[in-house]
């Protein structure tokens, strides 16, 4: 389960916090902190209903509650607002009010929402600052690497997919899709920590470290493409993502299979490396989709590395020529050599595989898969 109210009791900033309402209220999920200064201040005009919501869901709020001093007959107006837009619990510091009129104490134990008393000497930051590092840390559990690896691999159960559904702190609309980010330009714990601090991005995207990189998990009512699309633009314009990091897109999927999502977006990523060829979606990777995930297969395994090895130096210059997508004279540019050296090459590389009556649609096709698997396995041998 993620956090709760409960939860959120245990840590040093709260351990002043006197409950006076709402003792039903404990296991409600916590998954962010915020501050209530003058959203609500009776008779003006109702700041959420003009612009959104105040605060987001299942987040506690905290506040010296100034904006009602004077009218504190609305106080349980504002209880039942609160309530209305999903905030987990309210906790204020007693410098105007000692005692919550008794109206208003009624009303969040009716409800069951907590409300919390705090001393003057508790600062607001700190409680904020330890509310969301518990909430990062939390998210970290639920989607440490070695769940994400068990996600890619295949591995994961039913049971505990709806686990790390349940407990991370993003709550999850009807469809997910995933962004893989890994480039030397990209400071990831910078970009996490950007994250934690930053209230428009949490409602619809969480991030998880894997194997020197990103995820971007979004989720969306919403199943298109697109859609997904503009809120992975949402993040990079508002986190330090250098424009030059490409991500690796994985298809939409129903949030309950969000283990396929993290499995494409990182496999489009693998097949960019290997490939060289940058692609942006898994739609795009072709036969990679099925490579990757059989690349450990001992049959296909001793395929490879046999025809690698029979390529011995040569290897770089089918690589150069698989890359070029068999157009020999885009090859000998990259190579810089002349296009009848590289014929040249491909007639003593179809020779050393075993293949010297081969067409070269025959030599592109076996040796471009036998060289995306050899770059798999040494992927991985490099990653474990």
């Amino acid at each position: 389960m993620a956090l709760t109210v409960k939860d959120i009791l245990l840590l040093p900033s709260t351990s002043g916090f006197e409950q006076v309402a709402g003792i039903d209220g404990l296991s409600r999920s916590v998954t962010s902190a915020g501050i209530l200064d003058w959203e609500l201040t009776p008779g003006k005009n109702d700041y959420a209903g003009e612009f959104g919501p105040v605060f987001d869901p299942d987040s506690l709020i905290i506040s010296s509650l100034l904006f009602i001093k004077d009218s504190p007959e609305e106080l349980a107006a504002v209880i039942r607002k609160l309530a209305g837009y999903g905030i987990a619990a309210l906790a204020y510091k007693d410098v105007f009010f000692k005692e919550l009129p008794k109206e208003a104490l009624d009303c969040a134990d009716s409800i069951g929402f907590p409300v919390f008393r705090f001393s003057n000497d508790i600062w607001f930051e700190n409680i904020i600052f330890e509310v969301m590092d518990a909430v990062r840390s939390d998210d970290a559990v639920y989607l440490a690497e070695d769940r994400i690896s068990a996600m890619i691999k295949g591995d994961i159960t039913g049971r505990e997919l709806h686990r790390i559904l349940r407990g991370v702190s993003l709550l999850m609309k009807k469809n997910a899709a995933t962004a893989y980010l890994k480039d030397p330009l990209l400071d990831t714990g910078r970009v996490y920590n950007s994250f934690y601090v930053n209230k428009g991005l949490r409602d619809k995207v969480l991030l998880a470290r894997y194997d020197g990189g990103l995820f971007v998990l979004m989720t969306s009512d919403q199943n298109s493409e697109g859609a997904f699309r503009h809120i992975f633009q949402s993040v990079s314009e508002t986190l330090p993502i250098p424009r030059e990091v490409r991500p690796s897109f994985s298809h939409v999927h129903r949030s309950q299979d969000m283990d396929r999502a993290f499995r494409e977006s990182y496999h489009t990523y693998l097949a960019s490396l290997i490939s060289g060829l940058g692609f942006a979606s898994f739609t795009d990777i072709g036969l990679f989709r099925f490579l990757i995930p059989l690349a450990d297969d001992p049959d296909l395994a001793e395929y490879s590395e046999g025809i690698v090895r029979a390529l011995g130096e040569s290897a770089d210059t089918a690589s150069c020529y698989i890359k070029n997508g068999g157009d020999i004279n885009a090859a000998a540019i990259d190579l810089g050599c002349h296009a009848n050296t590289v014929r040249y090459r491909i007639a003593n590389m179809k020779k050393a595989v075993g293949m010297p009556d081969s067409t070269d649609h025959e030599f592109f096709r076996d040796v471009s898969i036998a060289l995306a698997v050899h770059g798999i396995r040494q992927n991985r041998k490099a990653s474990d």
